[in-house]
Formats: C-alpha cells, sequence, structure tokens
C-alpha cells in the first residue's frame, strides 16, 4: 500500500497480487526478474545432445524430482537407449542417490556454476520442468529455451507465460506421472524437422526475456510512471 509501482515477475503472480492482496491493477507492472544473460546462456552450434532429458534445479520433491524418476523408468523399460542427466542440490539428494545407483540410464551432478550449466543445457535434447509449486515465473526453463533447448513442462504457475504454441502439446498436469511419462514419449519420439522446429521457438521466445531487453522495459516503465521523480 506504500508503493507507487509493485513489480511482478509474471502475469500468473500478478493476478495473486490481484485477488489475494488487493494491489491495483493500474499498479503493477510485470518484469520477469531482471531476464536471462544471453551473453552467457546460448547455443552452442558444435554441441553434441548426449543426453535425451534433463533436469537443472532444486532436489526436492515439491520439484517433481520423484515424479521424473519414476517416469523416466516406465520409458526406459520401453527404450533402452533414453537417457537422463539430473543437476542440483536440496533435501532429496540423498535418496536421489541412491535411487539413481539401482537404475541405468540416469547421471546425478550435484550443483553447477551457470557457465557450466550452459554445456548442461547444450548436451540434453529436452529439459523436463516437473514442478508441482506455484512458480512465481522459473528462470530455469526460460535459460534452457536461451539455448535452443525445447522444455516438457507441468502446467502450473507462470509456465503458461512462456510455454506456448507447439510446446504446449509437450506440457503435463504436475503430478500426473502418465501424463509426464506421455510427454517423455513424444518428445523422444519427435522427428528431425519437429524437433528443429521445437528448438527454434524456444529461442524465439527466450528472445523477450533476454536481460538487456528486460532490464530496458522496466526502465522505461518506472520512468513512465514515476515521472520527474528519480529513477
Amino acid at each position: 500500500n506504500l508503493s507507487s509501482v509493485v513489480v511482478s515477475p509474471s502475469n500468473y503472480f500478478k493476478d495473486i497480487l490481484v485477488s489475494h492482496y488487493k494491489v491495483p491493477k493500474d499498479k503493477i507492472v510485470v518484469s520477469p526478474s531482471g531476464g536471462v544473460d544471453s551473453g552467457v546462456f546460448h547455443s552452442q552450434i558444435d554441441s553434441v545432445k548426449r543426453y535425451t532429458f534433463g533436469y537443472v534445479g532444486r532436489i526436492e520433491k515439491n520439484k517433481g524430482i520423484d515424479d521424473l524418476i519414476e517416469a523416466f523408468q516406465l520409458v526406459k523399460d520401453l527404450n533402452y537407449n533414453y537417457s537422463l542427466l539430473i543437476v542440483g542440490s536440496g533435501s532429496y539428494v540423498s535418496e536421489l542417490r541412491e535411487i539413481v545407483n539401482s537404475m541405468v540410464g540416469v547421471t546425478f551432478i550435484e550443483g553447477m556454476s551457470q557457465n557450466e550449466l550452459v554445456d548442461v543445457y547444450n548436451t540434453i535434447s529436452f529439459l523436463v520442468f516437473p514442478s508441482k509449486l506455484r512458480e512465481s515465473l522459473g528462470l530455469i526453463p526460460i535459460e534452457a529455451m536461451m539455448c535452443g533447448t525445447p522444455v516438457l513442462s507441468s502446467r502450473i504457475g507462470a509456465t503458461h507465460d512462456y510455454i506456448v504454441s507447439d510446446m504446449c502439446e509437450y506440457s503435463f498436469e504436475p503430478g500426473s506421472i502418465e501424463g509426464l511419462k506421455a510427454s517423455l514419449l513424444k518428445a523422444a519420439g519427435a522427428s528431425k524437422d519437429e524437433y528443429e522446429c521445437l528448438s527454434q521457438l524456444a529461442s524465439k521466445i527466450a528472445k523477450k526475456y533476454e536481460s538487456d531487453r528486460v532490464i530496458k522495459e522496466l526502465y522505461m516503465q518506472l520512468k513512465c510512471r514515476l515521472g520527474s521523480r528519480n529513477v
């Protein structure tokens, strides 16, 4: 109530601010958390797709990592060549290590720097974002898309802002093992042309979230709204 302007990371969270916190719509500016640095996250032409699927993020059950493991095992039983790379840290690491050690085709790496994550995004064919949380934005899928990597996402929170067009066909309901399994199989069965179209779509969408563009747009909006006051 003391603010002249309230900045929301997504349209989804803007709706929450309006409905739950009674913030007037005309007071809210949507700006996606500083965006993603395209100077760091970009497609590497000579990269080799060593993994069919990848997960990057917190290793927590509410992030859907347990659902991903279960769904991957189901599709792995259908095709031995499928592979999964998991990168992250969190409270579920010990349990995850135990599970992964008993599985074939799953690689787990605990934690990485931003520069290392670029390599990860460029060596996976698809990023899986199986979150069961009400995501206010979700920069990890956008980082992957900046690298031209399509995303298989749960239909939750702000993902509706950037999981659009043909990529929607690969999304699934949060917490649905069968839905996630179907998405994994559909993605793995995509033709070379279909994959190329998805990759180009991912890159196109991600451009809207480039940090330089996001910061400039936020500056202009604040300058416009605050008038002569210092911005």
